[in-house]
């Protein structure tokens, strides 16, 4: 993991175990098994992550890339084989800083 450019270390590892987190706070949405408020934070968090990483790499790969940058899974492990290595690392570092700005992690 590592400093991706735009954000600091600490944030990069705040929006990867965001990342990391997608899938549970998606379950617990459908399953309606959490209070108004917490649903509410669980909707506003998955939102913006997904808004922000559809935008850099398009709705039908955006959860692809919540999960590779969640579980740190690098180009020679992911599921996606649509693209170069080079295009793989570019989108995913944009994903993550974009995610950053979006959640208000930086400016």
């Amino acid at each position: 993991m590592g400093n991706t450019g735009l954000i600091s270390p600490s944030v990069d590892k705040i929006v990867v175990a965001l990342c990391a987190d997608y899938g549970r706070r998606k379950r617990a949405i459908a399953e309606k098994c959490v209070c108004r408020r917490t649903d509410t934070e669980l909707r506003y968090l998955n939102a913006r992550i997904y808004d922000a990483v559809a935008e850099v790499v398009g709705v039908p790969l955006a959860e692809h890339f919540i999960k590779d940058i969640g579980h740190c899974l690098g180009y020679a492990n992911t599921q996606l084989d649509c693209m170069s290595e080079v295009t793989y690392k570019n989108l995913k570092k944009q994903a993550r800083e974009l995610i950053a700005v979006r959640l208000h992690l930086v400016d």
